[in-house]
């Protein structure tokens, strides 16, 4: 895809690089939306593997014990997919021995209680159904002929099953697998997992393009690790915006969570405030409300400002938190959640916690619209600009290809409505030669109108002056 350059820098691979800068400094490819990503603890599926998952299929992969939550309010914000890691390490895997036939085993390790009920198919009597529960749920199902080499059909039946495998030890010939119902598998262990674990899972998730990442933890060691994840994946010119959230607790307090915001200082980082609120009649907290406002903002293109969004299914705001602390959140890099005079749960502003921009950084990139709108700008141009390393030569006409490519990107941009104006153009601070070219884009992109002031005159009499 491309990485970060620095001014001055020569880069040994070819590529696309970017580097990022300010036009006023002080003198004297389409996006592809609602992709979520996640780092989670389960008791089944694939450790420190990415699976693409669905809302209407990842409980068939992982379940829905533990944390496997915070896929679920991922969906619920408006992620339309989601990259799933399940973390740990060690653990065992639940089994099920059927005498004189074979044992069941799960393919993956985990405590999840598996039932299994071998019965006649009621509309069939010449075939049998094996089937492997989770609770009242049917989570695999298997049919056979009856009679015969029954375990050897089983094995058959089995080998292709991607959540449990079959060891046969009847002799082949003639077996039957006696009826059973409810006959309840040997639980495994679930792997162990430690702030380590999610290293794994972000090194897991590193090749993978996403627009929001999420953690299913309110430890701040995690989010520290989170942090820099997301700035690793900045630097390759992947852009993931990350959230987290913590609870309010005796032991922190308001003031605290804003310290831990300032403490990012991000553009890449959002710190949602007062995360307990009800949503669809149940109460959500910490990494909880994070995932729903991370799949709220996956779900808008470029173009929208994230404040005043609603979060769809919330109906009660269950923290009261003090009017001089909402005044003095978005000074901080906090996002809180507020009502709004039509009484819906809506983020009161869509920023990050980026306080203190460095100095190649303006006051944009303290939005999420505009970190959107500059992200979505520089990962379009590197991936075309990947496309041209090599096909086009490094000569008057080879660059004006180059930059008319870049200018194109601009001019899509503009007419989608995240853009004012653009221009690409070969650079001229450093002179192009061999095999390296320099170019620029000056851009103005677009901020929402959000604070609105209107000044209200009255006079005392009652006579309309002439």
């Amino acid at each position: 895809m491309g990485e970060v350059f620095y001014v001055g820098e020569t880069k040994t691979r070819p590529g696309a690089y970017y580097n990022v800068d300010r036009t006023d400094y002080a003198t004297g490819t389409d996006s592809i939306l609602g992709i979520g990503g996640c780092v989670f603890k389960a008791d089944f599926g694939p450790l420190n593997t990415v699976v693409e998952v669905t809302k209407n299929n990842y409980t068939e992969v992982f379940g829905n014990a533990l944390t496997t939550d915070v896929i679920k309010y991922l969906f619920l914000g408006g992620a339309v997919s989601v990259l799933a890691c399940r973390i740990g390490s060690g653990g065992s895997e639940s089994k099920l021995t059927l005498t004189g036939i074979g044992t069941i085993t799960a393919r993956y390790v985990g405590e999840k209680s598996f039932t299994l009920t071998v019965r006649e198919k009621l509309t069939e009597a010449t075939k049998k159904e094996i089937i492997i529960y989770d609770g009242t749920k049917i989570f695999e199902k298997y049919e056979i002929e009856q009679g015969g080499d029954e375990a050897a059909a089983l094995a058959e039946a089995m080998a292709v099953s991607e959540k449990f495998s079959f060891t046969k030890t009847a002799p082949d010939g003639t077996s039957t697998i006696a009826a059973v119902s409810q006959s309840a598998f040997t639980a495994g262990t679930n792997p162990t997992v430690t702030v380590d674990s999610y290293s794994a899972g972000f090194e897991a998730l590193e090749s993978r393009k996403m627009n929001v990442m999420v953690v299913d933890t309110e430890d701040v060691a995690v989010h520290a690790l989170l942090q820099a994840f997301v700035r690793r994946l900045a630097d390759n010119a992947r852009f993931a915006l990350a959230f987290v959230a913590e609870k309010t607790t005796a032991s922190l307090t308001y003031e605290d969570k804003m310290a831990h915001a300032v403490e990012f200082n991000d553009y890449l980082m959002h710190y949602v405030l007062n995360p307990k609120v009800r949503v669809n009649g149940e109460v959500i907290d910490g990494y909880q409300t994070a995932a729903m406002v991370a799949g709220l903002v996956s779900s808008y293109q470029c173009k929208y400002s994230m404040t005043h969004k609603v979060l769809i299914g919330a109906t009660e705001l269950l923290e009261n938190v003090p009017i001089a602390v909402l005044n003095a959140a978005p000074l901080k890099g906090c996002i809180a959640i507020t009502l709004s005079s039509n009484k819906e749960i809506w983020l009161d502003c869509g920023i990050n916690t980026l306080i203190n921009p460095a100095e190649n950084l303006d006051d944009g990139w303290k939005t999420i619209r505009r970190v959107k709108t500059r992200s979505e700008l520089i990962e379009r141009s590197m991936t075309a600009a990947d496309e041209l390393v090599g096909e086009v030569d490094n000569d008057a006409d080879g660059r004006a290809a180059i930059v008319s490519v870049a200018q194109g990107i601009i001019n899509n941009m503009i007419s989608e409505g995240s853009l004012t104006s653009g221009t690409a153009y070969e650079g001229t601070d450093i002179q192009s030669d061999g095999n390296y070219a320099y170019f620029g884009m000056d851009v103005i992109d677009k901020e929402s109108a959000e604070k609105i002031y209107f000044t209200f005159r009255f006079q005392f009499s009652t006579n309309v002056s002439a």
